[in-house]
Order: structure tokens, then sequence, then C-alpha cells
């Protein structure tokens, strides 16, 4: 891409791990402070302060004049990094997605603990003769016993397994994407309102040998 600096080196390897390209961020949009991007990144000012140093080393990141407080800025505003000199591809995937996993993890969990803090487990085989596990708060037996305003609470959490041709596959990801955009081009403006964590995912099923 035009513009981008390629980064195939300990640096590249650095910037794989979202939790120390998090704190590059703030440079990456403008020229800051410590303590300013500091705000930005949710880090405080001394432990952003050892990063900072370690990407001026690494050549990430450059200071910006000589008034102090110093001023820092990401040597480009965008960053390409090569898989094959530097980690396999699934271990980037899973790293990539580990931190919206864990966040999409920790708000079902904390949902469900709104809701009950005692419940148990239904495990059963469906009609598919596929094994099934479920969350049912323990007073009751099914997920169908529920009353309506607590079934209304629960997080919408599930997968499965669809048979697709390839069009068919294209047109639930063109769907899908269309029912999204609806809902956030008619999202609440309402501050009071709670935000909701969304996760979509369509591929082809290769299962792990």
């Amino acid at each position: 891409m035009a513009g981008a600096t390629l980064l195939d080196s300990e640096a590249g390897r650095v910037l794989l791990d979202f939790s120390r390209a998090r704190l590059l961020a703030p440079f990456m949009a403008r020229p800051m402070t410590i303590p300013e991007a500091a705000r930005y990144a949710r880090s405080s000012p001394s432990a952003l302060a050892y990063w900072v140093r370690r990407f001026v080393d690494l050549g990430l990141l450059r200071q910006v004049g000589e008034r102090k407080p110093h001023t820092y800025q990401a040597v480009s505003a965008e960053f390409m990094v090569d898989l094959s000199r530097t980690a396999p591809l699934d271990a980037v995937i899973a790293q990539m997605n580990q931190p919206g996993t864990d966040r999409l993890s920790h708000s079902i969990t904390q949902q469900y603990q709104r809701i009950s803090e005692d419940w148990m487990i239904r495990i059963y085989v469906d009609g598919n003769n596929l094994l099934r596990q479920e969350l049912v708060p323990s007073p009751f037996p099914t997920q169908a016993a529920l009353p309506e305003e607590i079934r209304q609470q629960l997080p919408l959490d599930t997968f499965g397994l669809i048979r697709l041709n390839r069009r068919q596959a294209k047109r639930l990801a063109d769907a899908l994407m269309a029912v999204v955009l609806e809902a956030f081009q008619e999202q609440s403006e309402d501050p009071n309102d709670d935000n909701y964590f969304l996760h979509i995912a369509l591929t082809r099923d290769t299962p792990p040998e």
C-alpha cells in the first residue's frame, strides 16, 4: 500500500502484539507527548515512557523538535509486516483475534451473572445428532421453560455448521453485513443506552486434525 512502511524484523514482531501496538497507535495519529499518548492508550506515563524508548530504538518512533516536554511521532501512519519472515499465520490470526475473543467471553459472562448467580449446564444431543451444551438458570430445567423476561436478556451466543455452495455463502455474508450496517445507521444516540459487543464470523469449516 502506498505510504506504508514494511517491517520484517523485530519491529514487526513487536507490532504483531496488540498490547504493544496499541501503545504506538496514538503516535501514528499525530505527534504527541508521552502524557498525552498515555491518556489515549490508557497506560501510565511511566510504563509508556519505557516503550517510547523501545519504539525509538526499533525505528518505529522519532522525536519531533527539541522543545520539552518531548513530542514523538510514528515514522509512518501505516505499517506492513511480512509474516513469512516474522511469525506463522495461525499464530498471528490467533493473536489478532484474542482481544476480541477475550472481550466477548467477558461480556457474555457478565451478562449471565446479571441475570443469575446460579447456573446449570444442559448437555444434550440435538435433532442433527450434534452434542450441545447450554447454560440455564438452576431453577429451570430447560431453555424453553425460562420466563420471557429472562430469555430476552440472554446474550446471543451460538455457532453451528451449515452446508452452502459458494454463491449461497456469499449471499449469506452479504445479508449479515447488510443487517449490521443498517443497525449501525439506526443505532441509539441516547448516551444512557448500553453498548453491545458484536462479533460476526462466517468461514469454510476445516476441522482441526
